[in-house]
């Protein structure tokens, strides 16, 4: 290494945001991908959930943005923000997805138990009760 280049930092959730954040960054869509990174690093990094929310065109991406960061850090401007989207249903945005638990599975139609015991167990069990 010469004396003019710097160590390179390693990839955390703050450095990530960082460069998502960058005015010289390549768009709107690559910033999302580095936050969603950044996300999957630290699911904690509130700063990460707000820019987030600012870059999603969606309005129920966003409301789930700022609910994560709420959640984090109860902030009273992002609690207003989130009263804005009052009566919008949160949707994670793909970006978040890695970090969000997936739906449950329906649950599966239990099977009907019988109400009679079986023939042959009566049958067997019959002997061993009559010896008594």
């Amino acid at each position: 290494m010469s004396e003019n280049e710097k160590p390179a930092k390693p990839d955390t959730a703050v450095t990530l945001t960082h460069r998502a954040i960058r005015p010289a960054h390549h768009g709107p869509a690559a910033a999302r991908n580095l936050l969603g990174v950044a996300l999957a690093e630290d699911d904690e990094y509130e700063p990460a959930w707000r820019r987030l929310a600012e870059l999603v065109t969606d309005d129920a991406e966003r409301l789930f943005c700022l609910n994560r960061a709420y959640a984090v850090k109860a902030d009273p401007a992002t609690d207003r923000a989130r009263k804005a989207l009052r009566g919008v249903q949160p949707t994670p945005p793909p970006e978040a997805r890695d970090v969000v638990e997936p739906p449950r599975p329906d649950p599966v139609a239990s099977t009907p138990r019988r109400k009679s015991k079986p023939k042959a167990l009566l049958a067997a069990a019959a002997p061993w009760c009559w010896w008594r």
